[in-house]
């Protein structure tokens, strides 16, 4: 994607792609520090966690291998952090600490779903060839 101006560099794909990783962590953990209720809401934020780290590794992974990853899986980047955007803003109407709790669960779904597509393209793409 095309940075200021209308140009890209490795530079600036590596920074953004790594940066990315640290967002993804600390909207997940002010998830988790707003649902905050018990073992449930830690597994949901560790098993989210698990699976936002694990879909932009098996996309990144698959991509140096030269495989296409654009568009494979339900729950890309930037569907995920709309889906948090809204979990907090249902929690900010409702503050129902419940309504982010059961929002790290989907996630944690979600997220592991994601990958676990992007790993099956991966495998069924490099056996093929």
């Amino acid at each position: 994607m095309p940075g200021i101006g209308g140009r890209t560099s490795r530079l600036g794909a590596f920074l953004d792609s790594t940066l990315d990783r640290y967002v993804d962590f600390i909207a997940l953990i002010d998830l988790w520090i707003i649902s905050n209720r018990g073992l449930l809401s830690i597994l949901s934020l560790l098993f989210a966690i698990l699976g936002s780290l694990m879909t932009s590794y098996a996309r990144a992974r698959a991509e140096a291998l030269g495989i296409k990853m654009m568009g494979i899986g339900l729950l890309e980047r930037e569907e995920r952090l709309i889906l948090i955007l809204l979990i907090l803003l249902i929690f900010i109407v409702t503050g129902m600490g419940a309504v982010v709790l059961y929002g790290l669960l989907l996630l944690a779904l979600l997220t592991n779903v994601t990958a676990v597509e992007r790993i099956i393209m991966a495998v069924r793409s490099l056996s093929s060839t």
